[in-house]
């Protein structure tokens, strides 16, 4: 099962982002903005790490080349031991968090819409910049995917003050942290 798991999350996550896309359409109504919002963020966060690891995959090779790290180096920055741990627990476990808790926690909203818009930032250009290349794998759903719901997010709490200052100074840490 670990080996399952280690090889093939991003597949499940793919999965699970249409499963949550579609109690969003379908509940949007017995949710609020903010919390719909986040569940979106988080089946946008599975989408991206199926790009980045699946289709068209790829990602922590080509991490670690841009690194300089070799791709049998088990210093390199990732390992199917080390995604399984960062993406599955790390970042699964917040964004669901984050969507749970909604209001009472925005700062782990902010956090998570922070992760996002850097994830859109880090692979629309530093990345290609770094690597003199037009695309990476991650890309194209941070474009689709995580930069709109972000705005949006943002948009929202902006428009209704929603968030204090410490929602947003520690949504800004946890993001950057992150990222």
């Amino acid at each position: 099962m670990l080996n399952f798991l280690k090889t093939k999350w991003f597949d499940v996550g793919a999965v699970i982002a249409f499963v949550i896309i579609k109690g969003v359409l379908l509940h949007a109504r017995l949710m609020g903005n903010i919390q719909s919002l986040l569940w979106l963020a988080f089946a946008a966060l599975l989408l991206f790490q199926a790009e980045e690891y699946h289709w068209p995959g790829s990602y922590p090779e080509w991490l670690n080349k841009v690194s300089g790290k070799g791709k049998r180096n088990y210093r390199a920055p990732l390992s199917a031991n080390s995604n399984l741990i960062i993406n599955v627990l790390v970042e699964w476990t917040t964004f669901i968090a984050a969507a749970i808790l909604e209001e009472d926690a925005l700062w782990l909203g902010i956090g998570v819409m922070v992760f996002c818009f850097g994830s859109f930032v880090k692979h629309t250009f530093y990345y290609n910049i770094k690597a003199k290349s037009r695309y990476n794998p991650g890309m194209a759903t941070s474009i689709i995917c995580l930069l709109p719901v972000s705005a949006f997010f943002f948009f929202e709490i902006i428009k209704w003050q929603k968030a204090s200052v410490t929602d947003y100074l520690a949504g800004l840490t946890l993001g950057i942290f992150f990222t």
